[in-house]
């Protein structure tokens, strides 16, 4: 019995071993940094209003080698590559900081829905319409539309607008993306990786496990002039 416990670990380890060898630590040097160009309340819903802004996204590659990031371009803007998943939202009061909202929208499951992207990715090099390939201390920014809503009133466990403006109204947002597609369909999940591979003379592509997330850096949403 010890054996045989002792044959498990070692395969639950080598397992794990192998999930850390695939990402590559040099795409840490990729920083996502965000600012708040436009902040408004639609209130449409009376009852849950919904805060839409307008943020100016950066991604830097602050390493000493070339980073590959797929784009997401108005021209192929249905292609999503790479996408905002959702900001999150916290802030913070006497207790502490604290979660308001976790922002996520990741892919539907399916099979096979994103095999297309596949395709027009299967290239011997990075094709030059789809990809961006950042060179030490480069720089790349997109604009996107994003967004939360609340109840008015915090109950249930819900937090409302009221803790907003309890709190001076100022709380903290971080973006997230989704950096390459999933269901590849006969492309596979670790297609990913194989271009990595493929391409490592022109640079590192972006990839990574659970849907090679990355998270901005924090950033400000000033709520001062937002009244109801």
């Amino acid at each position: 019995m010890r054996f045989a416990s002792l044959i498990l670990l070692m395969l639950v380890l080598s397992i794990h071993t192998v999930a850390d060898e695939k990402y590559d630590k040099r795409l840490d040097k990729l920083v996502v940094r965000a600012k708040v160009l436009e902040t408004k309340i639609n209130q449409t819903d009376a009852k849950y209003p919904i805060c839409e802004l307008k943020l100016e996204v950066t991604f830097t590659n602050e390493g000493n080698e070339p980073i590959i990031i797929l784009q997401k371009t108005e021209e192929y803007n249905e292609l999503r590559f790479i996408f905002a998943s959702g900001v999150s939202i916290y802030g913070n009061n006497q207790n502490g900081d604290y979660w308001i909202q976790v922002g996520g929208a990741l892919p539907s499951i399916c099979t096979a829905c994103n095999e297309h992207l596949g395709k027009i990715l299967d290239q011997k090099t990075p094709p030059d319409k789809f990809t961006k390939i950042l060179k030490p201390n480069e720089s790349f920014t997109l604009i996107e539309e994003s967004g939360f809503g609340m109840p008015l009133k915090t109950s249930s466990g819900y937090y409302g607008w009221n803790e907003i403006e309890s709190n001076n109204w100022k709380i903290i947002g971080r973006i997230n993306y989704s950096m390459f597609p999933i269901n590849l369909g006969k492309y596979g999940l670790d297609f990913g990786y194989k271009l990595q591979k493929r391409w490592k003379n022109y640079g590192i592509l972006y990839v990574a496990d659970t849907h090679s997330m990355i998270t901005s850096e924090k950033f400000e949403i000033d709520l001062n002039n937002i009244k109801f």
